[in-house]
C-alpha cells in the first residue's frame, strides 16, 4: 500500500491533478451523493439509470462502451433472482 501510495503522489506532482482510491462502495456512494447535491436527479431517476445501463451492459447492448466478453446469462439470471426479491 505505501508503493501505491507513492506512486498517487508522484502522478499528483507530475500532473498537477488530485486522485482518490476509492472502493467500488465509496465511488458508488459518491456518484449518488455528488448528483443528488447538484439537484440533476432524483435518487430513484439515478437508481433506475443504473440499473438500465448494468443490464444492458451485461445483454451487450452497449458493446462500444462496455466490451465483456464473458458469458453472462448467470450474471443475468442472478439479477433476475434478487430483483425479483425486492
Amino acid at each position: 500500500m505505501y508503493e501505491l501510495e507513492i506512486r498517487r503522489k508522484e502522478i499528483e506532482d507530475l500532473f498537477g491533478i488530485s486522485l482518490e482510491i476509492l472502493t467500488f462502495e465509496q465511488w458508488v456512494k459518491e456518484q449518488f451523493d455528488r448528483a443528488l447535491a447538484e439537484n440533476i436527479v432524483t435518487e430513484q431517476m439515478l437508481s433506475s439509470a443504473w440499473i438500465t445501463a448494468y443490464t444492458e451492459s451485461l445483454t451487450q447492448r452497449r458493446r462500444d462502451i462496455t466490451p465483456i466478453d464473458e458469458q453472462c446469462y448467470q450474471w443475468l439470471f442472478t439479477l433476475k433472482i434478487l430483483l425479483a426479491r425486492e
